[in-house]
């Protein structure tokens, strides 16, 4: 309506200004000039064109009062008088079930609370003048979602969080569109709820809706945050923590903004995600080399970059990140004398320089700033886990892995990928991965050790309760169809090669139906199933709840996933 109206309001102003020979926006007022800008629209007479113009005006009048004004006659006067609730606690009930509220008694203790906490009382003036403009229109925005009272405690609760920043109330009350945005998100989720109070700074992406929902791709992601690191001082290490933590709050919102708005399939959330982490990392990794190598100067023989890789393990290495998932990585290295030193100011040996390189990303990603945590590590994998080096030398790593790792650790190598550093380390680590997962086995051996380790897991982690299923721990859950997966990859990889191409769970679904390991009908169960469970559990998340569902919710499902377990026991 808007964009029709703007062209023809600019024709109508053409018309005008070529005729007068001069910059003007009135309408003639002389009779003979109404009646040549009506035909030179396309109109008979001037009565007709005029009728045609005010309805046009009339529209763009509505829509702009639907955007800037509140309220507008006597019938919405009653959403103003909502605020504050103190000063009419006799007429709140009404008041709040007129505007919508269901549970009006509710809403009214709610927003009594709210009003009466301690931040709010000790706004300042200017603060309070704000939230006063803000809460009405804030309120009937939480009635209109179609549950109310959960939208109307999310939003207080984030308000509390931030009341000690007026200029974010600032922000809301001045620009309609931000709040309504606002309201849609945390109606929608109330893990964004809290994302925002975390991270109150991401209130400024509401004010830019195209970009809101459209998260970028890896491509995209690279540039923006190569862009945001560059103004940084090279020197500056707090300021690139601050600065790569922003980046990922700003474009995980996006991804979770763009998921509940259904702009992108839940299909490729974890794929966004996975991107992100994946940027963020070779960043990390970037600026740590810069921050070591200007205190101690490289390793001898090796530029920036060189001989270290950073692998990534479970989701990860699996492109199945979730919300709240954190990094499983290995850290590798190479360099022909350890002890040599490096050529800086504060020189080490070339060993400690690698360990001190895994160190510095490691505190790059978790260490806890005002700004939150970038990704909590999980760098239990490499070998010998917690008691192992933090960074381990390729040749033993390949070692370990051929004569002292579990057979556990050989499925979690299934979903090993690497994520950046040395190329060269790269081909390598693909040449380890290989050999290790082609190695011939005794199948019933194997099996023995898969189906031991998945009954531990399942005492230790999952439910207890028959009607509730867990979508990872609980059986024909995501765990029983990752491990279904790993012990074919484990007993098939040495006379497949096709079975080493790939990481993720669907992609090596579909492989094991292609070499004939799996039956089509059975790959195809056991990954509808496995996208199923996956989707559902990043919604869960969004609405801050446990991986948890009723049992018959995913009954058919389950059971499918449970009697093509039964079979490999």
């Amino acid at each position: 309506a808007l964009l029709t109206a703007y062209r023809y309001l600019r024709r109508v102003e053409n018309h005008i200004q070529e005729y007068q020979d001069r910059q003007t926006h009135d309408l003639p007022a002389q009779a003979e000039q109404q009646r040549i800008l009506a035909f030179s629209m396309e109109f008979d007479d001037w009565p007709s064109f005029k009728q045609q113009l005010d309805e046009i005006r009339q529209t763009v009048q509505q829509l702009f009062d639907q955007v800037f004004t509140f309220s507008r006659n006597g019938e919405d006067d009653h959403r103003i008088s909502l605020w504050p609730l103190s000063k009419q606690e006799d007429q709140g009930l009404a008041l709040l079930s007129k505007s919508g509220f269901s549970q009006p008694e509710l809403a009214q203790k709610r927003l009594l609370d709210f009003e009466r906490s301690p931040v709010i009382q000790r706004l300042s003036s200017k603060g309070a003048a704000t939230l006063d403009k803000l809460m009405p229109q804030l309120i009937q925005m939480a009635a209109d979602t179609g549950q109310a009272e959960i939208t109307l405690q999310r939003l207080l609760t984030l308000f509390e969080k931030i009341a000690g920043r007026n200029v974010y109330f600032a922000l809301l009350q001045e620009n309609p569109e931000a709040l309504r945005q606002l309201v849609r998100l945390v109606s929608a989720s109330s893990w964004i709820a809290e994302y925002l109070a975390q991270y109150p700074v991401l209130l400024d992406e509401l004010l830019d809706p195209r970009a809101l929902y459209e998260p970028l791709n890896k491509q995209g992601l690279a540039q923006e945050l190569s862009q945001l690191i560059n103004k940084l001082p090279a020197d500056d290490e707090e300021q690139l923590m601050i600065a790569l933590r922003q980046f990922k709050h700003q474009n995980v919102l996006r991804v979770a903004a763009a998921d509940i708005s259904g702009v992108i399939p839940v299909t490729v959330v974890s794929d966004y995600l996975t991107w992100i982490a994946e940027v963020v990392l070779e960043k990390a990794l970037d600026s740590a080399w810069r921050l070591l190598q200007q205190k101690h100067g490289l390793p001898a023989g090796v530029k920036q970059g060189e001989s270290f890789a950073v692998i990534g393990m479970g989701k990860l290495g699996g492109y199945e990140l979730g919300y709240g998932s954190d990094l499983d990585m290995v850290f590798l290295y190479d360099c022909q004398d350890g002890m040599a030193m490096t050529a800086g100011p504060k020189a080490i040996s070339n060993t400690q320089f690698y360990m001190r390189l895994g160190q510095k990303i490691r505190h790059i990603l978790d260490t806890r700033l005002l700004s939150g945590v970038l990704y909590e590590t999980d760098l239990r994998l490499r070998p010998s886990g917690e008691s192992g080096l933090l960074v381990t030398k390729i040749d033993q790593y390949r070692q370990y892995l051929l004569e002292n790792a579990w057979t556990w650790e050989h499925q979690a190598l299934v979903r090993g990928r690497f994520i950046c550093g040395d190329s060269c380390l790269k081909q390598r680590f693909s040449d380890i991965r290989n050999e290790v997962l082609s190695l011939p086995r005794d199948l019933d051996e194997l099996k023995r050790q898969v189906l031991e380790m998945r009954q531990k897991m399942r005492d230790n982690l999952a439910p207890k309760e028959t009607a509730v299923f867990h979508l990872k721990q609980s059986k024909g859950g995501i765990a029983d169809i990752e491990f279904i997966v790993q012990f074919k990859v484990l007993a098939f990889a040495s006379q497949n090669p096709d079975l080493l191409q790939w990481t993720d769970n669907v992609r090596l679904l579909e492989a094991l139906a292609g070499q004939g390991l799996l039956n089509a009908e059975a790959a195809q169960i056991l990954k509808t199933a496995y996208c199923l469970f996956r989707d559902e559990g990043h919604h869960l998340v969004l609405q801050g709840k446990p991986l948890t569902v009723p049992a018959e919710r995913f009954h058919r499902q389950a059971a499918q996933v449970a009697a093509l377990w039964d079979k490999l026991s």
